[in-house]
């Protein structure tokens, strides 16, 4: 476990108790998951959510991260006969990162030929008189008189005092704490502007906004910065920091000099100068951007975390049939009808164009294929490319007078990426992609996570709001936002694929692929303890895991809950306590309203845990994602200028974002409402 200082600094950043912080830092570093350790060891924690435990795992991490190089630098220093005392108890009060390169950069920084011959010219005392400011009494004339040197190349006191400067300033860029001064002065106090270059120049682009552009660096917004940055990387724009430098050369000075009215004056103002111009503006400059594009980043991660999980948690249409479109010119459609169970049952093709005949015949076959599987929704992809034959669909439910099926966009993400992934040619061998898409299209409506965890995070996320984010970085906050998800809902053990078993805490891929082979050779899973019979389930994996699947109809109801095997025996108890068997607790509040709890706290459940326990039962494992609603149809008959002020219409929302939800309302382009 980290450092006792280093609880509290994460204690204090996340907002929680060095307890509390304490005993994560510690399930956590036993291989524990967020998920696991937020759901069932509430007891130990004090209750803390899955964004506070993210947090601590974060700041655990930077620590740890931090500790190793504090120690490699300390090493480093060692080697080299640079490590003082004074240093390692620098170095070990270092709070971050950022503080701790400080030091690697200036411990590091090699000395210019200017100062070196300053230096053996035995200037370096000079210098000391210089920043100690004491003369003795005498002048500085007379204090550097004694250092002139014609032998050494030191002619004059001139020369004498330029060489005692050098030293001086080169003194000052290895302070720490002068490159801390100046970098947070650039950042509280400086401003970064933005001008067009001469490709973009004249040219309406989507950073014209910027092309002549000037905000203060700590207070331009997020999703600004990602954009600028971006426009930079592409030559569109061209960026500059800028500051009072003479206002933060007075700060500087003023951590120096003794006196005001000293007659060193002008020479310490000269020292902070050559430091300021050659050494600390230039490193503050890069520090700056560099925490505006950490600032972005951030931001980036938190829009597409927060629009996966948006995705990922829609609600499901539980046991509808839908019909899935799948484009294939600007004059037919592709159609593939998916039963309740998911599983593809028929396929169609329509003219979108053509003839009343055509049309009719069109409006027939979509007649034909809802009956034949009682689909009451056809499912649409969304964007701009699907848009026009959304359009001709909609024409065809209202010629032919069919109130039901009725058309819903579904978010197309990595829909065309899917369709030729290997999964989907393993599961269609005999279909095209075209059919593969809108298999997959309607499956999404039907259960968004089932089907989504099929893609990589990124391919369903991402794009503009994540350019520039570090890759690695990318993958793992969107990972995490969908092994949160996954658990969040739990999982079918007997339903779910390969890869979306892989998403639940504590189980790796090949422990997946395990587990979908068992139930392949040996049938159903009948209980949740049947998993211990599976290759790579051990003790850890199961106590991770077992809390987040499920096995509806099995041998055990309370495997269908989200109560953990581990506080059955708690729950069996309780249900004895009140005269009945676990079973019957599920769903009766009128024997859990008869339950003491306070007397059932043993072990890992605590009061948390019982409170958890009862909210469940209460439930019967109701979906956290809500129950979809089958909307009305939209008729696409009406344009914009027929809808009146005041009038009460029902829609699709199409798309999120940060500021408002898009809704189709079948008037020909989505509207906005906004936040």
């Amino acid at each position: 476990m980290i450092d006792t200082k280093f609880i509290e600094k994460i204690a204090k950043r996340v907002s929680a108790t060095p307890e509390q912080v304490s005993a994560a830092v510690d399930l956590l570093d036993k291989g524990a998951a967020v998920p696991f350790v937020a759901r069932y060891r509430k007891d130990l924690t004090g209750n803390l959510g899955e964004g506070k435990l993210e947090g601590i795992r974060e700041a655990n991490r930077d620590f740890i991260a931090l500790i190793q190089r504090r120690d490699a630098l300390a090493q480093g220093l060692e080697k080299d006969a640079k490590l003082t005392a004074e240093l390692r108890e620098a170095l070990d009060a270092c709070p971050d990162e950022r503080e701790l390169e400080d030091f690697y950069v200036c411990c590091k920084r090699k000395t210019r030929a200017q100062t070196v011959s300053a230096i053996a010219a035995g200037l370096d005392a000079l210098a000391d008189l210089l920043l100690k400011q004491e003369s003795g009494g005498r002048t500085i004339e007379e204090l550097s008189a004694g250092f002139v040197r014609p032998e050494a190349g030191i002619k004059s006191m001139e020369d004498a005092l330029k060489g005692a400067v050098a030293i001086l300033a080169e003194r000052l860029c290895s302070k720490p704490e002068m490159r801390r001064q100046v970098r947070e002065s650039l950042i509280r106090e400086g401003r970064l502007s933005t001008f067009s270059t001469k490709l973009s120049e004249g040219k309406a682009t989507k950073y014209k906004a910027y092309y002549e552009f000037a905000g203060s660096i700590d207070k331009i917004p997020p999703s600004k910065l990602g954009l600028i940055f971006r426009g930079e990387k592409e030559g569109m724009l061209r960026m500059e920091v800028s500051v009072d430098d003479e206002a933060v050369k007075r700060k500087l000075l003023a951590t120096v000099l003794h006196r005001s009215d000293s007659n060193f004056e002008p020479h310490l103002r000269a020292a902070i100068d050559e430091a300021y111009s050659h050494t600390l503006r230039p490193e503050a400059d890069s520090d700056a951007l560099a925490y505006l594009h950490e600032k972005a980043d951030d931001n980036a991660l938190r829009v597409v975390r927060s629009a996966l999980r948006r995705l990922l948690m829609g609600p499901p249409a539980k046991g509808v049939a839908v019909i899935g479109a799948g484009r294939i010119d600007g004059e037919r459609c592709l159609l593939a009808l998916v039963d309740s169970t998911g599983a593809f049952r028929e396929k169609a093709e329509i003219a979108l164009n053509g003839s009343d005949e055509a049309l009719a015949e069109s409006g027939e076959t979509l007649k034909k294929l809802a009956e034949q599987g009682n689909a009451r929704i056809i499912a649409v992809p969304g964007g701009a490319h699907a848009q026009r034959a959304a359009e001709q669909l909609q024409g065809i439910l209202r010629v032919s007078k069919l109130e039901r099926p009725v058309l819903v966009t579904v978010h197309p993400a990595g829909l065309a990426v899917y369709s030729t992934s290997a999964s989907a040619a393993a599961e269609f061998p005999d279909e095209s992609p075209i059919v593969r898409s809108a298999v997959s299209i309607a499956r999404r409506l039907q259960d968004p996570l089932h089907e989504l965890v099929k893609l990589e995070p990124r391919q369903i996320v991402g794009g503009q709001q994540a350019y520039g984010v570090n890759r690695k970085l990318l993958n793992m906050c969107l990972q995490q936002t969908v092994s949160a998800c996954v658990d969040r809902v739990r999982v079918d053990v007997n339903r779910a694929s390969v890869e979306l078993l892989s998403y639940v805490a504590g189980i790796q891929g090949d422990t997946a692929e395990n587990i979908v082979g068992y139930r392949k050779e040996h049938g159903s899973f009948s209980c949740l303890e049947d998993l211990n019979n599976v290759d790579g389930v051990g003790v850890n994996v199961f106590l991770q895991c077992a809390g987040f699947l499920r096995v509806e109809g099995g041998d055990n109801p309370l495997d269908a809950t989200a109560i953990h095997p581990e506080a059955y025996p708690v729950v069996e108890k309780i249900a004895a306590s009140v005269g009945v068997v676990a079973a019957d607790l599920v769903g009766n509040n009128d024997l859990l309203e008869k339950v003491d709890w306070s007397s059932f706290e043993e072990g890992v459940v605590g009061k948390f845990s019982l409170a958890d326990i009862r909210y469940v039962l209460s439930r019967r494992g109701r979906d956290p994602r809500g129950e979809y609603r089958l909307p009305k149809r939209i008729d696409g008959g009406r344009s914009l200028q027929e809808i009146r002020e005041g009038e009460l219409t029902e829609g699709v929302v199409t798309n999120v974002t940060d500021f408002g939800a898009f809704v189709n309302i079948g008037v020909g382009q989505d509207g906005l409402v906004h936040l």
